[in-house]
Formats: C-alpha cells, structure tokens, sequence
C-alpha cells in the first residue's frame, strides 16, 4: 500500500471494526492483524466514553 500511495501521490484510508471484548485495549480490539495498525503513520479511533455513552470521541 505504502508503494501506490507513493506511486499516485494519494494517501490510504483504512476502516477498521473493533470486536465487542470490552477488557482488551482498543489497538488489540481491530478485527484482522495488528499489522495494519502497527505500519500505519497515524490511526484515529472514535468511539463513546465508557463512564458516560452520551459523550463522543476521536
């Protein structure tokens, strides 16, 4: 991926769905490998405060 974003000058967006096992930290929770994660330049996770659902966040 890295080599077509270089190639074409564009960068690669990557949607990840994290499981439902709660206990886990968020980075181990991405369904697939951690791969994806780990070579990553930046990864952003949105999600709900656990204390308070109502609360959103990046």
């Amino acid at each position: 991926l890295t080599k077509l974003a270089d190639k074409y000058s564009s960068a690669i967006i990557a949607i990840r769905h994290l499981t439902k096992g709660g206990s886990l930290k968020p980075i181990y929770r991405g369904l697939g490998s951690i791969d994806f994660t780990a070579s990553a330049r930046s990864v952003l996770l949105a999600g709900c405060d656990p204390d308070e659902l109502a609360v959103r966040g990046i």
